[in-house]
């Protein structure tokens, strides 16, 4: 599949990371963030290199309007057909991958999304507690997955005794 991201005045392509699923994918300038509502940059070679302050561009790749960090390399979790990375969430160093490995309630070995496992992320303090109040007391069941993401092969049961 062939990406057509926009490009700048500069002739540089612009957009962010989540639809490239392999390195020669990632336009010039990835999105990582806005300063004072402007979105901000950075150059690909940043993007892929080494951990530390790097510059934030505007979307001309010339005008540096903050920095942003470069964390530790992620773990870099292989992906199935549908470009979702899998693997197991012990080995990951700030990012899990979107499928994390699971056994389920029959022993079956599997994946669970990780939008599953987290949950409805609250806003507020009250959000969290509200979420808390309202989870069964037994826990809950989410869908245990083949390394597809899609095809359902169990049940992993979350909380509870």
């Amino acid at each position: 599949m062939v990406w057509y991201y926009p490009k700048n005045e500069h002739g540089q392509t612009y957009s962010s990371d989540e639809e490239a699923t392999s390195v020669d994918m990632l336009p010039d300038l990835i999105h990582a963030g806005s300063v004072n509502g402007i979105k901000g940059y950075l150059l690909k070679k940043d993007f892929l290199g080494e951990p530390g302050d790097v510059p934030l561009y505007d979307v001309d790749g010339k005008t540096v309007i903050g920095s942003f960090h470069i964390s530790a390399k992620n773990m870099n979790y292989p992906k199935n057909k549908n470009g979702q990375t899998y693997g197991s969430s012990a080995d990951a160093t700030e990012t899990e991958p979107e499928l994390i490995s699971a056994i389920g309630v029959d022993g079956t070995a599997g994946y669970v999304l990780k939008k599953d496992l987290d949950g409805e992320q609250p806003k507020t303090p009250e959000e969290a507690l509200a979420i808390q109040n309202s989870r069964p007391p037994g826990g809950y069941d989410i869908p245990l997955y083949d390394v597809d993401g899609k095809t359902v092969i169990g049940v992993f049961h979350i909380g509870g005794n």
